[in-house]
């Protein structure tokens, strides 16, 4: 009875595995479409997004205390000021996220960080060029570009998440955060080799990536 009952089940196991995504009996099909999966628009954005937003992390992390000693005249303990508002504004932006979400839904939140941080950056840069003068509106125009920043930075993390994760099926989950961690990680590393061009004075040519 019992061989009866595992020859059932065995059989049963293999047609279901049959007609499983992941099954062996039509490679090629399979893999045309999860390569068409994770070539579709919403993944290659989220990917995009979740490279540039890291390496622009990663850049403001590198070129702050060099840049904030030059044009301020900051010291460590201003710059660890800075850090520690840093830290609470992120977990105040972390905390806006969700309510917005609800709001706005994923797709809203990821446009929202970009757009914002789009426009923070055209602001740098605009008034970067005054930053070798000794003007009285630079360092509050500085600190309040720099928050800003910071605070829509949680935005794109999040909203490229989403969107990933409801861009493929199941089955693909673990294949499209793993090319995000790896855009992560790559972000990560090339900002702070891009930063040290902004140490010369091109404060422009940081933000190309």
């Amino acid at each position: 009875y019992n061989n009866n009952n595992n020859n059932k089940y065995d059989k049963r196991h293999s047609r279901e595995w049959s007609n499983s995504p992941t099954s062996t009996d039509n490679d090629p099909v399979i893999a045309e479409q999860s390569l068409k999966d994770l070539l579709c628009e919403p993944v290659l954005i989220g990917l995009f997004g979740t490279y540039s937003i890291f390496v622009q992390q990663a850049t403001v992390e590198t070129v702050m205390t060099p840049t904030t000693a030059m044009i301020l005249g900051w010291q460590e303990k201003e710059n660890a000021y800075m850090l520690v508002a840093v830290g609470f504004e992120l977990l105040l932006a972390f905390l806006t996220v969700g309510p917005i979400a609800k709001k706005i839904g994923d797709t809203g939140v990821l446009r929202l960080g970009t757009g914002a941080i789009s426009a923070i950056v055209v602001f740098i840069c605009l008034y970067a060029p005054y930053s070798a003068r000794e003007v009285w509106w630079l360092m509050p125009v500085f600190v309040l570009s720099v928050a800003a920043f910071v605070f829509f930075m949680p935005y794109i993390v999040i909203g490229t998440a989403a969107v990933l994760s409801r861009a493929v099926p199941t089955h693909q989950q673990s294949t499209v955060q793993g090319l995000r961690t790896a855009c992560e990680r790559f972000g990560q590393v090339l900002g702070p080799l891009l930063a040290g061009q902004s140490l010369n004075w091109n404060l422009i040519w940081i933000f190309l990536p």
